[in-house]
This record gives C-alpha cells, sequence and structure tokens, in this order.
C-alpha cells in the first residue's frame, strides 16, 4: 500500500479551512481531483464507524462499497491509496483503519517550524 502522498496548503488560509470543516480538508487533500473530496470523505467515516463498531470493514468489501457508493473501482482505489499515503487510513490484517499518522506527522512539522524561530508573523 501507498505510503506517501502530496496535500495542497494554503497558507492564511485557517479561518476559510475551519469554516469549511473536513469537507475543506478534503478539498486540500484531494486538490487534483475536487470530486474525489466528498468520496474521500464518505470512505473514511464508513471505515471509521465500522472500526468503531468492533467490524472493520475489510479489504475484500471493496465491490460491495462501491455499488452501494455509486461509484467506480478506480475512483475507490485512487481515495483508499491517497488515503493510505497521507496516513489517514491504514490497511492491516485484512482490513481498513482509521489512524493518526496524517495528524501526527502535521503536529511533528509544526511543532518544529514554530521551535525554529520567534520572528515570523511579526
Amino acid at each position: 500500500m501507498k505510503t506517501e502522498a502530496t496535500i495542497k496548503v494554503k497558507p492564511r488560509r485557517e479561518k476559510l479551512l475551519r469554516a469549511k470543516g473536513l469537507p475543506g480538508l478534503f478539498e486540500l487533500v484531494f486538490y487534483r481531483k475536487p470530486s474525489l473530496g466528498l468520496l474521500g470523505m464518505k470512505v473514511v467515516n464508513y471505515v471509521e464507524d465500522r472500526q468503531r463498531k468492533g467490524d472493520p470493514m475489510k479489504v475484500s468489501e471493496w465491490k460491495v462499497w462501491i455499488s452501494r457508493n455509486d461509484t467506480t473501482q478506480r475512483q475507490f482505489y485512487d481515495v483508499v491509496n491517497k488515503l493510505a499515503g497521507l496516513g489517514m487510513i491504514r490497511k492491516e490484517e485484512g482490513s481498513y483503519r482509521v489512524v493518526g499518522d496524517f495528524s501526527n506527522s502535521l503536529k511533528a512539522m509544526a511543532d518544529l517550524w514554530e521551535s525554529r524561530s520567534a520572528l515570523y508573523d511579526e
């Protein structure tokens, strides 16, 4: 499974991002194919819901998922690979799981940047 991906960063847009919430985040994640943003959110929400219920989504269930969500195999795997590459989901023991690798990486980068200088934002 893919272990890296690109996300678009838009400086000075924090208020807009907060106003849009998760849809805004997924717009940045799927900036090359904005139409996949909502699909990405659907995948994450579904995987998370199944994980909370103790019945994680099995990798083999992709056909059922795409038929219920009116999408293609290509779109599903484009989304899953992007989410996995960013560390939002991970494939473990034949199932998908929502994980914190994405937020942990972003927090570490932000901490490193903030610790280097107190000169910015003056």
